[in-house]
Order: C-alpha cells, then structure tokens, then sequence
C-alpha cells in the first residue's frame, strides 16, 4: 500500500479496507486526469455540504459523524493535491491538451482562494509557450 493511503478499520468484521491513493494510480491522459480532478472535487465539496446539516452537530461543533465526514472531505483534498502535482508534471502532446492541463492548473489555484493577479499572469504565460511548443 502507498504511502498516501488511507486505512479505515472496520470494527465489525475485524478487517480493514483501504482507501486507493493517486499516488499509485497512473492515469492515462489528460482527459482522465480531468475526470479525476472532477470528481474528487465534487466528492470533497459534496462532504462539505452535507457538514451544514445540524445532524452532523452536537452542542455547536462536529459529532463523530460529522467528524467522519470532515474527515473523508479532507483525504480527497489530499489526493487531489497529490493529482494536481501529477497533472503539473505531465507533458501534452497538443496544443489541446496542454490548454486543458493549464485550465485545470489555474482552476486548482483559483479554488484554493491564493490567486494573486501576479501567479495568474505566470501560469497564463506558461500555459501559452507550453501551447505553442505542443502545436
């Protein structure tokens, strides 16, 4: 098992299964590290959400379900910045997909609240050479 999994234990039948890290998965393409960038944000957002329900509240702060939840929405982040660290290392072979790769990168940074006007012009002049040397 990689590093970066996660290990769950189930009491009930004594065993333990094992939540797959990207780190270990080689996706092929960028449209499949698309795919995968999408639905781990979905899934971490979609945790996220369910958190606002007072269900998942004891007195005003997270019960043990709501602190499974956070959790969870917290190792898909995880993984997803492990995937983003893979997608900043890929090398497209089109124009195409390195227009992808970069949008995915700037959407990444965006959705992280840190995007200065500074690092969106670096990662837009580096997405436009990567574009052209791949054309």
């Amino acid at each position: 098992m990689a590093d970066h999994a996660y290990t769950a234990t189930d009491t009930h039948r004594n065993g333990s299964t094992s939540f797959p890290s990207v780190a270990a998965e080689s996706p092929e393409g960028i449209y499949q590290f698309a795919g995968l960038y999408d639905a781990l944000s979905a899934c971490a957002e979609f945790c996220l959400g369910m958190l606002g329900q007072p269900r998942f509240e004891t007195d005003g702060e997270l019960n043990a379900a709501g602190s499974y939840i956070d959790n969870l929405a917290d190792a898909l982040r995880s993984e997803r910045d492990l995937l983003v660290g893979k997608i900043q290392n890929f090398e497209p072979a089109t124009a195409e997909e390195a227009d992808l790769q970069y949008r995915l990168l700037i959407r990444f940074e965006a959705e992280g609240g840190d995007l200065d006007f500074g690092r969106l012009t670096e990662l837009l002049r580096r997405g436009q050479a990567t574009i052209a040397s791949a054309s």
